[in-house]
Order: C-alpha cells, then sequence, then structure tokens
C-alpha cells in the first residue's frame, strides 16, 4: 500500500493529538488520581501509534508503543501517575513534535532523533523495571475483547482477505534466532502483509524475545497449511496457526476513530484540509477581482449606462461575497496557537523553580492563519520574560504579602478589524531604576538625560537591540534577545506594542495586531501630488487645521487637539517630498502611532477604499515609511503608508 499519501493526513492529525496530550497532561500534572486523564492521554498515544505504524514510521510506532504500555500501567494502578513517570511522557511528547515536523518536511526522524529515540526507549524500560521491582504480582491478563490491536489490522485488510494469529516457538539453543525470525517473517509477506508482532518487530530483530513470538499476519489466503508451510523449517520446534475473528462492537468502534487513515478521511465529508499555498494563490486571485471591481465602477459611473452600472453593481456584490468566504477560509481559533502556552510557562517555570498559575482567555477569536503563526514567536518571548523576570519565586512572593503562586494571564479580544492580546502577570514589575541605570552603563545617554525620563519612556528602552537588566543568563531568558524582537516583529504585521507596568504589583504587555494582511480599509490621501493609502484602523479622525491652533513645544510644531498637545507634521516633508513648504495649516489626519497620537497635514482627501496589499520590490523595502504597495481604481501603483514609523 502506498502510505505517502497519507503523511499530510499523519502529520495534521498527531499535530492535533499533540495538542490534546500537553493539555491532558498539564492536567494530569495538578490531578494525578484522575483516571479519565490517563484514559485520554493513552487513547492520543494509541491512536498515533496506530497511525505511525499504518505509514511505516516505524520508530514513531516503537516510541508510541512503549509510551503506551507506560500509560497503560498506570490506568491499571501498576504504577503511579507520579513525576518520573509524567516527565517521561512528557519528553515522549517532545519527541514526538520534532519527529512530525521532520515528517511534515519529508524527512526521516531515524537520521535525526535515533539518539533520542534510544534514550526515550531506555527510559521507559527503566520505569517499567522499576514497577516490577515494586510489585510481586504477576501482570493481569488482558481484558477481554483487548488482545489484538484492530487499529494496526484495518488498514491492511481487503474484501477477500483473513487476519491470522501465527505462534511460533523455535527450538532451544539455535544460533542467529533473529535471522531466523527475519526469514520467516520475509517468507510471509511474499503471500501477505504482517499487521505487527508480539513482541515488536524491532526486539525480534534485535533478539529481545526468547524462542517463540506471535505475528499478526493479513492474507488472502485461506489453506492453514499453506501458511505454516511458509515458516516451517529444522529450526522451528512449533507452529500454532488460528483465524482471527472480526473485532467485537467495541473494537470496531476504536478502531473506526483511531485506527485507519483511509476511514478517517472517509468520515469526515464535511471537513476538507486545504494547503496554505493553496489559500494563498486562491487570495491572491480574489485580490485581483477587488481590484477590477473597484476599476469596473470607475468606468461605470463615467459611461452613463444605468444597465452597465447594475451589472457592475451585481459583480461588485458577488465579488464581495467571494472575498469574504476566502478570507473566511484562512481563519483559524487563536487556540491552535493559545494551546501551546501552557507548556511553555509550565516547563519554563519547572526549569526556574516557581509556581504559577496559568490562565487562556478568548481561545475562539479568529485571525488570518499567516498573522497567528507569526504572533507565536513574540507571544513565546512574553510568556518567558513574564516567568524569568517578572514572577517572584514563592519565597520573595510571600515575604512581599502575595500568595506563593503567581499568575500569568493570556487574554484575546476584538477591537473593530483588530486582535488585542495582552500578556499581563502580577510580580515585580519592571524596575525603572535599573532600566535607567543599564541606559546609562550601555552609553544610550547620560546620568542626567536618564533621570529626565519618565517612568513610561524608561521602560520604552527595554524594546531597543539587545537591552536586557538581567544579571545572568539562563535558559529561559537573559540573552538581551526578547522585547525588540516582539517589537519588530509586531510592527512588520502593522502593530503596536504597549508595556504598562506597576513596581510591585505586575506588567501587562498589550499587542494591537491586524486580524488580516490580505485585503483592508485604507484612507486615501494626497500629498505633494502623490496618492498614498493609510490604514483606517490607525485613522482617529480627519480634521482641518487652523493656524490659530499650531504652537511651538521645544522647537517643535504641535497641534492643540482635543485640550491636549500632539505633534504636528507635514506628510509631504515626512516623506522626502520637495512639497509641504508652506505653514503647517489645512487638511489633516489625526493618527495612533506607537501609541500615541499625531497629526499629518495633507493636500486632500481622496476617500476610502478597500486595498490589496502586495509585497514591496527590495528598493522600496530599504525606506520604513512604507508597508506595502497596492494598486489604485486606475490600475495605477499606490504607496501603503506605516504610520508607526511616520515620525520615527
Amino acid at each position: 500500500m502506498d502510505t505517502s499519501k497519507y503523511r499530510d493526513l499523519f502529520v495534521s492529525e498527531t499535530r492535533e493529538h499533540l495538542a490534546n496530550l500537553n493539555r491532558s497532561l498539564l492536567a494530569l500534572e495538578k490531578s494525578p488520581g484522575d483516571t479519565a486523564l490517563v484514559n485520554e492521554i493513552f487513547r492520543s498515544v494509541h491512536t498515533v501509534k496506530g497511525m505511525a505504524a499504518s505509514i511505516g514510521q516505524d520508530m514513531i510506532a516503537e516510541v508510541s508503543h512503549r509510551a503506551e504500555d507506560l500509560l497503560d500501567r498506570v490506568r491499571k494502578r501498576q504504577a503511579p501517575a507520579g513525576p518520573d513517570q509524567l516527565e517521561a511522557v512528557f519528553a515522549f511528547v517532545d519527541f514526538l513534535e520534532g519527529a512530525v515536523s521532520l515528517v511534515a518536511l519529508g524527512k526521516a526522524p531515524e537520521a535525526e532523533l535515533a539518539d533520542v529515540s534510544r534514550a526515550l526507549l531506555a527510559r521507559f524500560e527503566g520505569l517499567a523495571a522499576a514497577a516490577a521491582a515494586q510489585s510481586a504480582s504477576a501482570e493481569p491478563a488482558p481484558a477481554a475483547g483487548a488482545e489484538y490491536d484492530f487499529s494496526r489490522i484495518i488498514p491492511l485488510r481487503q474484501p477477500d482477505s483473513v487476519v491470522f494469529k501465527i505462534r511460533i516457538l523455535l527450538e532451544k539453543d539455535i544460533p542467529l534466532k533473529s535471522a531466523r525470525a527475519f526469514l520467516m517473517m520475509r517468507s510471509l509477506e511474499t503471500a501477505g502483509k504482517i499487521a505487527y508482532t508480539v513482541p515488536e518487530r524491532f526486539d525480534i530483530e534485535a533478539e529481545r524475545f526468547d524462542r517463540g513470538f506471535t505475528i499478526i499476519f493479513v492474507t488472502g489466503l485461506r489453506d492453514e497449511k499453506a501458511i505454516v508451510d511458509l515458516v516451517a523449517c529444522s529450526e522451528v520446534e512449533d507452529v500454532e496457526i488460528r483465524e482471527i475473528a472480526d473485532e467485537d462492537r467495541d473494537q470496531s468502534l476504536e478502531s473506526k476513530t483511531i485506527g485507519a487513515f483511509v476511514q478517517i478521511a472517509q468520515e469526515r465529508p464535511k471537513d476538507v484540509k486545504v494547503s496554505l499555498s493553496r489559500l494563498d494563490r486562491l487570495m491572491n486571485m480574489v485580490g485581483e477581482l477587488v481590484v477590477w471591481k473597484e476599476r469596473l465602477r470607475q468606468l461605470s459611473a463615467g459611461s452613463g449606462n444605468p444597465m452597465l452600472a447594475d451589472g457592475v453593481d451585481e459583480v461588485a456584490r458577488i465579488v464581495g461575497e467571494l472575498q469574504h468566504e476566502v478570507l473566511a477560509s484562512r481563519l483559524v481559533a487563536m487556540a491552535e496557537v493559545f494551546d501551546r502556552f501552557p507548556r511553555v510557562v509550565r516547563d519554563a517555570a519547572k526549569a526556574l523553580g516557581k509556581q504559577i498559575g496559568f490562565e487562556v482567555r478568548g481561545r475562539e477569536l479568529e485571525m488570518d492563519r499567516s498573522i497567528l503563526q507569526q504572533l507565536a514567536e513574540p507571544l513565546v518571548h512574553l510568556l518567558r520574560n513574564a516567568v524569568d523576570h517578572g514572577i517572584e519565586t514563592p519565597d520573595e512572593r510571600e515575604a512581599a504579602g502575595k500568595p506563593r503562586a503567581g499568575a500569568i494571564v493570556v487574554t484575546a479580544a476584538k477591537l473593530k478589524e483588530q486582535a488585542l492580546v495582552t500578556v499581563a502577570d502580577d510580580g515585580r514589575g519592571m524596575d525603572v531604576a535599573a532600566i535607567r541605570a543599564k541606559a546609562v552603563e550601555k552609553g544610550l545617554m547620560t546620568a542626567e538625560q536618564a533621570a529626565a525620563l519618565g517612568d513610561g519612556q524608561a521602560i520604552e528602552l527595554t524594546t531597543r537591540p539587545g537591552f536586557s537588566t538581567a544579571a545572568r543568563v539562563t535558559e529561559v531568558s537573559g540573552r538581551g534577545v526578547g522585547m525588540d524582537v516582539v517589537k519588530s516583529k509586531i510592527a512588520a504585521l502593522g502593530g503596536q506594542l504597549a508595556i504598562d507596568s506597576a513596581a510591585g504589583r505586575g506588567c501587562t504587555v498589550t499587542l494591537t495586531i491586524p486580524l488580516s494582511l490580505s485585503i483592508i480599509h485604507t484612507l486615501l490621501v494626497s500629498a505633494d501630488q502623490m496618492t498614498y493609502a493609510m490604514p483606517l484602523t490607525q485613522v482617529k479622525e480627519t480634521i482641518n487645521v487652523q493656524p490659530g491652533a499650531v504652537r511651538t513645544l521645544q522647537g517643535a510644531p504641535v497641534l492643540l487637539y482635543r485640550d491636549r498637545a500632539i505633534p504636528l507634521f507635514h506628510l509631504a516633508r515626512v516623506l522626502g517630498r520637495g512639497g509641504g513648504e508652506g505653514e503647517l495649516a489645512g487638511p489633516a489626519v489625526v493618527v495612533e502611532s506607537q501609541g500615541a497620537e499625531l497629526a499629518l497635514v495633507i493636500d486632500r482627501m481622496l476617500g476610502q477604499q478597500e486595498i490589496v496589499v502586495k509585497p514591496m520590490t527590495a528598493m522600496v523595502k530599504q525606506s520604513k515609511l512604507f508597508s506595502g504597495v497596492t494598486i489604485s481604481r486606475e490600475g495605477k501603483p499606490m504607496l501603503i503608508l506605516d504610520v508607526n514609523n511616520l515620525a520615527a
């Protein structure tokens, strides 16, 4: 059977199980006696084992089988769900994540994870030996109906095939018994498929068995004598063979839900997995339709033909609906990324000896998949910083009158066409004095300049590249890489970062990110006879600046706007063009940039337009004043302003 076509399905299904494993293991760590959680984890591992075996990923199947054995002992109360057992399963989950990533890239995990696999197998064997030493009682017989692993049998069955259990007993003291067993299996494979062996094939090839072993064999042959003849030889003392009946109702249900890739695919007719590259191409084509929709509207408006105008309006409606559906198909729940964070916080807290309660809110909020993937790394940086720099040790918290366990909360909420993601902790907060001292130490400013900084300005320094107040490097953070990475990645997404910290009470980092980058609503403005697009999400208001409202503060013009002074610029001058030499007056746009407001004087406003963001050329990328390009209604290129960098 060609299993390569099932690779993507295996990767997708296994990653879903990985999320479930991490979630269930974290819950089991808090409630070791919860048998429902143990059974849930066991089922996920059992599923992964069956799927891996079905597509020939033998190493993954073998390690999964050993993890399954450990979990089986836990659920049968032959071993505790203690720290050693849980750490071993956590290590297995980490191995599985790495192996699946390699499979997704078309690589063989055996080439890169052989040492990890051997170490895990040794770890599982050690735990099994320890459990056996602690219990003198024999392992109970398998429960009724659990004798055969139909999740590995079902994928190999054909309409006319039968399944045999072949028990082989070799003679005593024969040399190279693993080679003899290998030849027998090769002989059987000329007439059918081996679903699995007991012990596993790996153990047989490594001679980790006594004299007897069992083969579960799927074949079209129905003559038992002919099958026995395939394995009979002088070194075989005895061969027993019997046909395995169809699985009972419970086993059938299990095999349908966890065993066979074909059945998994067939039982999901309402869900189709589509590659992101295909969605990207579809999005580009829809983008072209949106551009031509606007162009056709402009042409029909000037034609004076009402029938043409009606036809264009109908096309525009259909294109709008198509655009909405394509955008919706790219949206995924933020849980896809957020569900990884409990494990990140747990591992970081354990490494630092801290107690932390972690909570996620807003998992159901949907966001464009490409943005969500780029958001994962900045959020991991923020969480690690919160665990390392923010939350105190249990003793420090107790001395400060706080609960011994700290709290970190990640929240996602929607605001118009943007997502607000906050990472808040109740730790020590940022040490503003230490930040000022570090700025002086690094030569960024003099002591007098540092002292003159407000707390908010001092905190902003932490987003500079390489800036860290950590006294030592840890495996969690403190390498001078963190907040600057967060700021640069969020800015690249067209978003903003804001930090609010209170000494002794904690810190809150707020990220404002667009929900989609492909098609955005913009305000078109003109400056020095050039047209530019400005994202509407960052436009607060359009106003008319009167000369009497302009003042000068520390040599720079400011605008008296709603009882406060905000910076005032002429857009043409900011862009380095020759216009805008007159006084700062006339039509203007008030925008929000990096959490602050500023006003931009323009020549005129040209209205709103829905645009498709196109990537910039290398030459345009050199300027940080633009975030992308688009096509105007007239079919001409038009630059999209990066409001966050206009006044930087």
